[in-house]
């Protein structure tokens, strides 16, 4: 697991490295998306506002913040909580519109009386518009990495993958 991780980062480095060179002008795509998350970031629904950052084409950068929703289920009650996700990631693509993502999110999750932060890895794919008004999509897996939520706190819905749609802008 740790080598697997290891690998993850230097991938995340190189292509970090490879995307400051400035040598090729950068795409002209849209730059801003407004999109909507469904079962993802460890929210069950969520908004997110996602800025990109094109350095070659084919390659960007996307940082991503948000408010959401989740529930949990403890003795019988359904309990809601907000939720605040954020990643960034690499994306590589051929200059189409298709695109693979790799990244790190986080995830600060509140009652309003206690929070919970969630760290995951993120791998997953993007189709990405030429133009702007036109549909945003993206489908990825993520996993917390080695942290499991204390026995006293509330059991969190996650699923392994997520689902987003939005509009480029």
């Amino acid at each position: 697991m740790k080598r697997a991780l290891l690998l993850f980062f230097l991938v995340l480095f190189v292509a970090g490295t490879y995307a400051q060179d400035e040598d090729v002008v950068p795409d002209r795509r849209p730059d801003f998306i407004i999109g909507l998350n469904i079962m993802g970031d460890v929210s069950s629904l969520s908004l997110g506002f996602e800025k990109l950052f094109f350095q070659k084409p084919g390659l960007f950068l996307a940082v991503r913040v948000g408010i959401g929703y989740t529930e949990s289920l403890l003795f019988g009650q359904f309990d809601g909580f907000i939720t605040l996700p954020h990643h960034i990631t690499v994306n590589l693509g051929g200059g189409g519109r298709s695109f693979l993502e790799l990244g790190m999110g986080g995830e600060i999750i509140t009652d309003n009386r206690e929070y919970y932060y969630l760290a995951y890895p993120m791998v997953g794919y993007r189709l990405h518009p030429f133009n702007s008004s036109k549909i945003n999509f993206r489908a990825w897996l993520y996993y917390p990495l080695g942290q499991e939520i204390d026995q006293d706190w509330y059991e969190i819905f996650l699923l392994p993958f997520a689902l987003s749609v939005g509009i480029a802008i």
